[in-house]
């Protein structure tokens, strides 16, 4: 899977981002969630509105969504959300279609491991439908134990986690990350948590709390940061962007588009604003339970539901045009990871201020 990926790295970058040839698509599979995470309200929506837990795609829509589709034929990276994506009973139909319909994308599936019974029984599954799957599984931990269960809106949560990881571990050959969503309720933690994800021989990614109206369904989330609290942020992301340079090689030091993304948060929290050439709506999209396309996790325009339309008459429409031409304008701006990171990829100035970077160091 790692020689893959670095295929498909290499691929973003040499290519020019055109519509036609979708690389990434961010699914939310299902908006039920076991969670009651205070920076995130989807677990409250169906709460709200039960009878919209039965309007999801199914999964003779999904597929039929994303084989008629030429845009789509060139994905290498989808991601399957929430939510919490393993409480859907056909988790694994679902992700055995991906596979077969896109054997050289690699499937990333955020999770919150408080299920272990079904993650695990699920990934058994995949288990035996491949035994080296191009799978990463990305926990959530946002804290230490007291700091965790506080966020995340479940007592014992951190805990369960952390056995459903481990577990997994033991019996799986399956990438997995822990992921630390930044807010001030638990910056403090971060370094701690880091270091738990070396301790146990996981992978590591960070980002500040956001807003969004048809993603976390948050709008109006107060993310207050004191001018103080920004500093230590800063001290401790800088410490961990120090270490995980250390800890790679060249390839992953020069093409990746993480640790950018790590050292310009704080920038961005202080001073929001475009800080790059964005191409999500070009090649990626975000796909709702129910649907609906829209350009990616943050804009509110969308650009079409599927169950009126194919995918490519909504893709390629005017609708879609226009807003593509107006995040060219830059008319919109973000500092969120799966979209900017994506973005990042396809500049090759990102590679130059790398190449400089570790130039200078030596």
């Amino acid at each position: 899977m790692r020689f893959q990926n670095y295929l498909n790295k290499a691929e973003r970058l040499l290519q020019k981002p055109v519509p036609e040839k979708i690389k990434r698509v961010n699914f939310a599979i299902t908006y039920a969630c076991n969670s009651e995470c205070i920076m995130c309200d989807i677990w409250k929506k169906y709460k709200v509105e039960p009878q919209v837990a039965k309007e999801e795609l199914t999964l003779e829509e999904i597929r039929q969504l994303f084989t008629q589709s030429q845009c789509l034929r060139s994905l290498d990276e989808i991601i399957l959300t929430g939510g919490e994506p393993f409480v859907r009973k056909d988790f694994v139909p679902i992700y055995t279609f991906f596979r077969e319909a896109f054997p050289g994308a690699k499937v990333v599936v955020s999770t919150n491991g408080l299920p272990t019974g079904a993650i695990l029984k699920k990934v058994e599954a995949i288990m035996d439908f491949e035994k080296e799957p191009p799978l990463l599984l990305i926990s959530s931990i946002d804290g230490l134990e007291a700091t965790h269960d506080a966020v995340r809106g479940v007592k014992g949560g951190y805990r369960r986690t952390l056995n459903t990881l481990q577990q997994i571990q033991k019996l799986y050959p399956i990438q997995q990350s822990l992921s630390f969503t930044i807010m001030p309720e638990n910056y403090f933690d971060l370094v701690e948590v880091y270091e738990l994800s070396k301790k146990l021989g996981v992978g590591f990614t960070m980002r500040f709390a956001q807003n969004s109206k048809i993603y976390y369904l948050n709008e109006g989330f107060n993310i207050g940061w004191t001018e103080t609290q920004l500093t230590e942020v800063d001290r401790l992301i800088t410490k961990v962007i120090r270490d995980l340079r250390q800890r790679r090689d060249l390839f992953s030091k020069l093409f990746s588009s993480d640790l950018y993304f790590y050292s310009r948060m704080v920038d961005y929290q202080g001073n929001p604003r475009r800080m790059f050439t964005c191409y999500s709506g070009v090649h990626s999209f975000f796909l709702n339970p129910w649907g609906e396309v829209y350009p990616c996790v943050i804009r509110e325009d969308s650009i079409g539901n599927v169950r009126k339309n194919s995918f490519d008459e909504l893709w390629l429409s005017y609708t879609a045009q226009q807003i593509r031409q107006s995040i060219a304008a830059k008319e919109c701006h973000c500092w969120i990871e799966c979209e900017t990171c994506t973005s990042l990829q396809r500049d090759p100035s990102l590679l130059g201020d790398n190449i400089i970077r570790e130039l200078s160091i030596l």
